[in-house]
């Protein structure tokens, strides 16, 4: 049996369980964001892009709403960099908080060109703008209940100007990726992730799905994004679960500049959906989904990389079985990212399966936070047995069937590993799974990590880059 190694989609509560003074505590975050493609009244002229569930009083948004005109058009905030330097993070923390609360008052905001900065009223608005994001807070909404914001996010998002909720990937700055999209989006490279299945209609992985050409079968093997191991059907829709295959699959290749959601660490790989998470779930339909993956690159597809973000049940359980057929993976040049798990324990000592494989292919993943480098309390860790950690606190991305969602553990942390290594067979396609390997250790060595994970570091792109040749 497998279980998920997320902290929950949503939320991070499950962390309290195994909470300890040495380590901080991931904030929850217990509400999801979805999509809407029209605007209702009086949004007349833009797009609500995304509708908040959870009340919050008008005097919360009021006290947001003045320290962020005081911080922009007060005294000392005459000049955009000056503005900026102030409200970098206390303006990022406010419309983090805007988007998590419907609040009772409108707020909306403007998709605008150049970064620009700008004081003044128009129809008694309050019009805030900084690096490409406009916020605007009319008093005439203030009776409706929706929170809104559409940054274009020039300075945070490249040129992925028209993601909506990019603003809440703040990881992505922080692990390179950015300046890693100049030279490749993950173009032809193949991700399978072995999960609960994915939601391959929801508007930000519809377009970011494999599509199997391979011939019809009487073995399920046959659909057209992936296979359902645990039926043995060719639908590997993400149903009747919590939704962690698609929040994963998110994490790696959403779309990227599509006016929906944020975007996946590589938006042009390929996911490939192996259902063998959920009711049902056998270690035989984990054997089924592996050789799924094996039958599918043998016909043709460029499956680099297969995230596991999960960890056996218990975890302490291995099989001559699961082994082997990782073993084959390695042979066919096929890495395995696989989470090291959430029960804050050192997996040097208590080893957590399958990322503890002593295969060449196995990189076993820890968990970081968002905008930081500590350590998710949940997360393992392990000198010699987890290879590197990720950002895995509070991580934006796609929920079922449409929606969109926080979710917190070594998966949401694995799942950047995976959409790094797709980037790095982009950029280079004559790597080897040991060059991936090696290159990935090259990461931002952390004071928190030193002596934690073998490489002493966090996952950053644009190393990783630096030291490949033709990827800078």
């Amino acid at each position: 049996m497998t279980r998920a190694a997320a902290v929950g989609v949503i939320a991070c509560a499950a962390v309290a369980a195994v909470m300890r003074a040495d380590c901080p505590k991931c904030p929850a975050v217990a509400v999801p964001l979805y999509v809407k493609a029209n605007a209702p009244a009086p949004f007349t002229g833009g797009t609500l892009l995304a509708l908040i569930e959870q009340k919050a009083e008008a005097s919360r948004l009021d006290r947001l709403v003045n320290g962020l005109w005081d911080l922009i058009c007060g005294p000392g905030a005459s000049t955009f960099e000056s503005a900026a330097a102030k409200l970098e993070k206390p303006f990022d923390d406010a419309v983090d908080e805007l988007l998590r609360n419907e609040v009772s008052g409108g707020v909306r905001a403007q998709s605008i060109g150049p970064p620009s900065f700008t004081c003044g009223t128009g129809s008694a608005d309050r019009v805030f703008t900084r690096g490409g994001l406009r916020l605007i807070v009319s008093p005439l909404l203030r009776t409706k209940p929706a929170a809104t914001v559409a940054p274009n996010g020039t300075e945070v998002c490249g040129n992925s100007a028209t993601d909506p909720c990019k603003i809440l990937q703040r990881q992505l700055s922080r692990i390179g990726v950015i300046d890693a999209w100049r030279i490749t989006k993950g173009d032809g490279v193949v991700v399978a992730v072995l999960d609960t299945g994915v939601a391959y209609r929801h508007p930000d992985l519809t377009d970011s799905m494999f599509v199997n050409a391979g011939a019809p079968t009487t073995d399920g093997t046959d659909g057209k994004y992936g296979y359902d191991a645990i039926h043995c059907s060719g639908d590997p829709d993400d149903v009747n679960s919590d939704g962690h295959g698609t929040h994963v699959a998110g994490i790696i290749a959403a779309t990227q500049g599509n006016a929906f959601g944020g975007s996946g660490i590589a938006p042009h790989a390929g996911i490939m959906a192996v259902r063998v998470l959920g009711k049902g779930a056998t270690d035989d339909a984990v054997a089924r989904g592996l050789r799924y993956v094996l039958k599918r690159q043998s016909a043709g597809a460029n499956v680099k990389v297969v995230n596991l973000s999960w960890t056996n049940d218990p975890p302490d359980v291995c099989t001559s079985l699961q082994y082997d057929l990782l073993d084959q993976l390695n042979s066919a040049g096929i890495l395995v990212v696989a989470a090291a798990g959430n029960l804050n324990g050192d997996n040097d000592s208590d080893r957590t399966f399958p990322a503890s494989y002593a295969l060449p292919n196995v990189i076993s993943v820890a968990a970081c936070g968002e905008t930081s480098d500590e350590r998710l309390c949940a997360s393992n860790y392990g000198r010699r047995s987890v290879m590197l950690a990720a950002p895995g606190c509070n991580i934006f991305s796609t929920l079922p069937p449409d929606r969109y969602g926080r979710g917190s553990g070594t998966s949401m942390a694995t799942a950047h590993v995976s959409g790094a290594s797709a980037l790095l067979w982009s950029c280079n396609p004559g790597l080897s799974v040991g060059d991936v390997r090696t290159v990935l250790g090259n990461g931002v060595v952390s004071p928190y990590w030193s002596g934690n994970v073998s490489s002493n570091s966090r996952l950053s792109v644009d190393v990783a880059f630096s030291t490949v040749l033709g990827c800078h």
